[in-house]
């Protein structure tokens, strides 16, 4: 017996929408059904991808936005720093301003500076003519008053009687004086007549002393008359202007080194009475006086005496008033005065 299997039919609604016999397929033509594991996989798997794809959204957006609050930050920072530069400009622009007035100010300074200066060198050199010219003036009289020689003029000497008892002059112009024996401590001799000291004055009025004998020491120079004793170290105090042979050099109370001097040395002491300054010479050569004041002021009634103090048994010295002296005074007509 041939047995005939009935075809099973279903109906499918996902062909297309053609006539009503063709939705109608074979049952074993149908697609099998997947397992529902399977479908359940499938639907994690697209939940996956779409919480996924959800968070790429998300990460997306917040990129986006601090992209965005960058960019702001950065507009503001550009229109900060524009602000800045712009106040920058303008502040050198002001002090651009600023500084091209100080120039045209200070040019004009410059200029009455340097007008200003011209009319003081002008001046400066109209008084330096004129001081120049009364210098010259004041020159040619003082030489011409030192070239001349006094009616009343008379050398200088030794006086006896203003003199230590342990000194003695032993020749017959009173000029050589000599230490006596059997006496102590200093002793001092002056000369007969003091400097002329008043205004009209000028000249210079010097001495010179060759020292023959020496064993302790020897101090000359110009001082006040002491009396009526002569032995004192007064050579050290007040009005007195005195070089000892130790290089001390004695102003007026103040004590200074100064050149030394010995046994054969011809020295002389001097002061220039046109500029109250004094002349130290030794063995015919002019030397320069300490650094401090040199020259000297003096009261109208002042008389300073040429002195010569020895302290010592054989010293002994020769005095020189002149008028011919070791040192070429003629000298100091020409640097005197400079």
């Amino acid at each position: 017996m041939k047995v005939t299997l009935r075809r099973r039919w279903k109906w499918n609604s996902k062909l297309p929408n053609l006539n009503l016999r063709s939705r109608f397929v074979p049952v074993s033509k149908m697609p099998k059904r997947a397992p529902k594991w399977r479908i359940l996989e499938e639907e994690l798997k697209h939940q996956k991808l779409l919480t996924d794809h959800f968070e790429l959204q998300l990460n997306v957006a917040k990129t986006e936005k601090k992209q965005q609050n960058e960019l702001e930050e950065l507009e503001k920072e550009k229109r900060k720093l524009a602000d800045q530069n712009e106040q920058l400009q303008k502040t050198l622009l002001d002090r651009i301003i600023e500084l091209e007035k100080q120039m045209k100010q200070q040019k004009k300074g410059e200029q009455c500076k340097n007008t200003i200066l011209c009319e003081i060198g002008e001046m400066e050199k109209r008084q330096q003519r004129q001081f120049d010219k009364q210098i010259s003036n004041q020159l040619t009289t003082h030489c011409s008053k030192m070239d001349e020689v006094p009616a009343n003029f008379q050398l200088n000497y030794w006086d006896a009687t203003a003199s230590g008892i342990g000194l003695e002059l032993i020749d017959d112009n009173c000029l050589t004086v000599h230490y006596k024996k059997n006496n102590q401590g200093c002793h001092s001799i002056f000369a007969k007549h003091p400097i002329l000291l008043n205004n009209d004055s000028f000249g210079i009025f010097y001495f010179e002393i060759i020292v023959k004998s020496m064993e302790h020491f020897a101090v000359f120079g110009f001082s006040l008359k002491p009396s009526p004793q002569f032995e004192d170290t007064f050579y050290f105090l007040m009005g007195s202007y005195a070089n000892g042979n130790y290089g001390n050099f004695c102003f007026n109370g103040t004590i200074q080194s100064a050149c030394p001097y010995g046994v054969g040395d011809t020295v002389g002491f001097g002061v220039n009475l046109a500029t109250r300054r004094f002349i130290f010479t030794k063995n015919g050569n002019l030397l320069s006086l300490p650094s401090f004041q040199h020259s000297f002021s003096f009261a109208a009634d002042q008389l300073l005496f040429p002195f010569v103090s020895l302290g010592h048994f054989g010293d002994e010295i020769e005095a020189d008033f002149g008028p011919n002296f070791k040192f070429n005074l003629a000298i100091l007509k020409e640097s005197i005065y400079q």
